[in-house]
């Protein structure tokens, strides 16, 4: 499954990511006051992979990628 930019936040509100390791498409600040994300998951670069999870941040490079790896 992949989740990218943003989109993640839907994981989270779902309580998709409580284990799992995750990049997400938004502020910092707006993480640590929101009650749905599990801190300790966060990883700030890259594209990540937790078991089938796949997420992405939204750029042009990771575009590529994550659609390969989908295909």
């Amino acid at each position: 499954m992949g989740s990218i930019s943003s989109s993640p936040h839907l994981l989270a509100s779902a309580g998709g990511l409580k284990r799992k390791n995750y990049i997400v498409g938004l502020p910092l600040e707006y993480l640590e006051n929101s009650d749905v994300f599990n801190e300790t998951k966060f990883i700030a670069n890259g594209l990540i992979q937790d078991g089938s999870l796949l997420t992405p941040k939204a750029q042009v490079s990771t575009h590529a990628v994550y659609f390969s790896v989908l295909c």
